[in-house]
């Protein structure tokens, strides 16, 4: 994919992209929505795409990606960007999450 190679190329100039319906939404960082647009324009990428901004690219969430991952516990079972959020996702297995759950007794005085 085309778009794939901007984003191999400069992870810290574009946030992913994610599919919104039929488009694929690029999120661009450090750019415009105009000069993105008019880049992917010119390597052939016209159709099907829509331009967004982010304050997020992808080498910043692959690095709280491996930040979050270094620190996880046995329990979490992935951790990953989510691009459409710009933010990592973590998830864990159930029994870990019930296990953080508060007490629904009362706590003495």
């Amino acid at each position: 994919m085309l778009v794939g190679k901007f984003f191999e190329q400069e992870p810290e100039s574009w946030g992913g992209a994610y599919v919104d319906g039929d488009v694929l939404v690029v999120k661009a960082v450090r750019r415009t929505v105009d000069e993105a647009t008019a880049l992917l324009a010119a390597a052939g990428v016209v159709h099907g795409v829509r331009v967004v901004t982010a304050t997020r690219s992808i080498a910043d969430l692959d690095a709280s990606t491996d930040r979050v991952a270094s620190m996880a516990s046995a329990n979490v079972v992935s951790v990953g960007p989510q691009y459409a959020t710009s933010s990592v996702v973590v998830g864990v297995l159930k029994d870990d999450v019930a296990e953080r759950q508060p007490s629904s007794s009362p706590t003495p005085a």
